[in-house]
Order: C-alpha cells, then structure tokens, then sequence
C-alpha cells in the first residue's frame, strides 16, 4: 500500500511541475491569440464584400503593398484606390468565408514584433460576364497571410 500512495504522489508531483516549452521554430516565431488580428481581417472582408474601398484603405498603412497571384505589386494608398475601383467594377460578388466550413486560423510573432495573421478559408468571387467558380468543389479554398504594424494596421 505504501509503495503504491508513494507512488501516486510521485506522479502527481512530477504532473504539477512546470515544463518549460522550447521554441524549436528557426525563425523563433510564437504564436500568439488571433483573435485581434482575425476581427480586423473579417472587418476588412467586410469592407471589401461591400466595395467600400476608402474603409479598406483607412486599415493600410500609407505604404502598403498589395500582390496579385500573377506577380503584380501595387503600393501605396492612392494606387491601390485606383486598383481596387478597376477590380470592384468587374465582379458583382466578393465574399471571405463563402461555405459553412470554419476557417483554419493561426496567428504568429516574429522576433522582430511583426504579427502574422494564417488564415485558410473559402471564397467565391461572381464577375460581371458571367458565375466563375476557382478552385475545387463550389468554391476557391484560398490562404491569406496578412502582416500587422504595432497598431494593429495590415500592411499587406
């Protein structure tokens, strides 16, 4: 019996101990809570669903980039207005979270205090000529990294 209690005690002192957690990360990247930084990029879908560019643009910073899939980069503010208007004109339907699926979300700090926001979800884009639909089943399965300032500002 008492090899057995002394036993228990053991294993319960061992389990109530502290583990200190080793960040194997190369880059030493942590994570960290997304739920600040996924609010922002659902308000920001948001804006974008509506077409409302000049809401967009108040959650850049003046030199934000944006990169298109085939390898064009538009920077700052009042270029990214102009491309926005020309890309919003020929789609009626832009929406982030297209299917009932959750998103798969992850959040991460970088030694140099940049915060990543990983986020993999469905979308669905209707242009104006006529229903498209990008990748498998009825929607795209797209992923987005988006990059924050200390303000908590994308700078995409």
């Amino acid at each position: 019996m008492k090899k057995g209690t002394l036993l228990f005690v053991g294993i319960l002192f061992i389990s109530c101990q502290q583990i200190e957690k080793k960040n194997d990360d190369v880059l030493n990247r942590t994570l960290i809570d997304q739920t600040e930084l996924n609010n922002k990029l659902v308000s920001y879908a948001n804006h974008m669903g509506s077409k409302n560019i000049d809401d967009m643009l108040s959650m850049m910073t003046d030199d934000a980039t944006w990169r298109f899939p085939h390898g064009v980069a538009v920077t700052g503010k009042e270029k990214l207005k102009a491309t926005f208007s020309a890309v919003f004109s020929q789609f009626e339907e832009l929406k982030m979270d297209a299917s009932d699926s959750e998103p798969v979300i992850l959040a991460v700090k970088t030694e140099s205090s940049d915060r990543w926001l990983l986020r993999w979800t469905t979308y669905k884009f209707v242009n104006n000529i006529r229903y498209r639909i990008y990748g498998p089943m009825a929607y795209g399965s797209s992923f987005r990294r988006e990059r924050y300032d200390k303000d908590c500002q994308f700078m995409v």
